[in-house]
Parts: C-alpha cells; structure tokens; sequence
C-alpha cells in the first residue's frame, strides 16, 4: 500500500477519526487491561478482530478519508463485538491490585501488581497527580544503585529512607 497524498482537510478529518477510535481502544484496555480482552473471547472472534485491526491499520497508513471512515466504524464495530462477547461469557473487567501512599513529601504514589494493573490506573487518574509504579520499575531503580543491594543482605529489615548521591558538606571521602 502507499500512501497517497491528501487535503489538509481530510488530513484534519483523519486524524480526528484516529483519535475517536484510539479514544475507543483506550476505554477498553482501561476497562478490560492492555491486550488482555481479546484473549478472553474465542478464536474466531479474536481472528476476525485482528483481520479488522490490520485493515484499520492499512486505511490509516493509505490516508485515504473513505477508507478510514469506513474502517473506523468497523473497527469501533470489532472493539464492542468483543466486550459483548466478553460480557456474555461472563468475564470480569479489570480490578487492579494497587495500593497508594503518600511519601514524604507529600505526592501520592500508587504502587501496582504488574504493567496491565499500572496502565488501568493510570488510565482512570482523571487528573489526580499520582505516580504510578510497578514492581519492574522498582527492580530497575534497585539495580541502578547496587549498594542498595548490599545493605538489605548485610542488614535484613533494613528500611531505605533516603538514598544520597553526593557527600555532604565537609564529609569525609569514602576510601575506594
């Protein structure tokens, strides 16, 4: 396929479309976790989703406004196909395993099971200023600073509460 060139108009009209399918995709990862929904419908139905999504995919990379129309309103069509489905197999939307705190400084930070969890929280944030994180995430920051590491095994039950990265003022420097 190639993409063919358009009005600034259409372009407009296209990308407000993108926008209402993506808007669209978005409720229901928000409401069933990314890429889980179509894993929870059968096979044909999954294999017909995906046929829409890749021609979906096909009308926007073409830029074509009668393409994309028609294949939004498919694919609008293809995303409540499968959260009927869903429902009517009995299936649960997502409830993510989160809890939040507040740290010392006064931000909320909400700390979640594993990445489809984060992603359906802070997918319903409506504007709350919350950091989300996942355990992954914390790995990574733990890895970053190895000396981490040592003390929780030298001093099990150690609690970290502020992590430095210079001396302070007139300190004595560490001997390496």
């Amino acid at each position: 396929m190639t993409a063919v060139k358009t009005s600034p108009a259409a372009m407009d009209a296209i990308t407000s479309i993108i926008a209402g399918v993506d808007h669209l995709a978005t409720e229901m990862e928000a409401k069933w976790g990314c890429g889980r929904l179509r894993l929870l419908v059968g096979d044909e139905l999954r294999i017909r989703f995906d046929s829409q999504r890749r021609k979906w995919n096909g009308a926007v990379y073409s830029g074509s406004l009668p393409d994309v129309e028609l294949q939004a309103t498919r694919m609008r069509a293809a995303w409540q196909a499968l959260d009927r489905a869903a429902t009517e197999a009995g299936h649960q939307p997502l409830a993510p395993d989160v809890w939040e705190f507040t740290g010392s400084d006064g931000r909320v930070i909400a700390f979640c099971r594993d990445d489809v969890s984060a992603h359906a929280v802070a997918a319903t944030l409506n504007g709350r200023a919350v950091e989300v994180w996942t355990p992954r995430e914390i790995a990574a920051l733990v890895e970053r600073y190895p000396v981490l590491r040592v003390v929780k095994q030298e001093f099990p039950g150690a609690r970290v509460e502020r992590i430095r990265t210079s001396l302070p003022e007139g300190g004595d420097e560490i001997p390496l």
